[in-house]
């Protein structure tokens, strides 16, 4: 990886799939590093003393990018381990069957319709939606829906 103002380093990747950030750097990253940072202006302003030695100026003698299939298997700390099958993906794209303790909704007949309004979106978040909706249909998380009383999409602001 070569950043700017030099610095480069050999450094393991996860993929994700993200179009809004590139790379995603941790905080053990950071901790090491130890970057001045203008986060209003989402800028690295200058490397750490220990860079300057160490990644600054260093030379890759060769790169490689793993395939996607070769990305290392979710490894679950230990403490986790009996609550494995949370991080299942296959189980994470299935519904779970009706038990006992599920309740129905049930609906007055004849209430009035609650008003909505359309919020404008971003092209970001439109493909965003666009994305989570074919997913869930696929999934069987949704279905279509003809009703007048729908809701599209539900979109939450971040807390500041």
């Amino acid at each position: 990886m070569t950043t700017q103002g030099g610095h480069e380093e050999i450094i393991q990747f996860y993929l994700i799939d993200s179009p809004a950030y590139p790379v995603v750097l941790g905080l053990p990253w950071l901790s090491t590093h130890d970057p001045t940072i203008a986060w209003q202006q989402r800028a690295l302003m200058e490397w750490s003393a220990q860079c300057v030695g160490r990644c600054l100026g260093v030379s890759v003698g060769a790169t490689s990018v793993e395939s996607p299939n070769q990305v290392p298997a979710l490894r679950i700390p230990p403490e986790y381990e009996d609550l494995a099958l949370v991080f299942s993906k296959s189980r994470a794209t299935r519904l779970p069957p009706h038990r006992q303790g599920d309740c129905a909704i049930n609906l007055q007949t004849g209430a009035a319709l609650p008003r909505s309004r359309v919020y404008p979106l971003s092209q970001e978040e439109t493909a965003a939606m666009e994305t989570y909706i074919a997913e869930s249909l696929a999934q069987g998380y949704i279905r279509s829906s003809t009703s007048p009383g729908l809701l599209e999409f539900l979109l939450c602001g971040t807390c500041s």
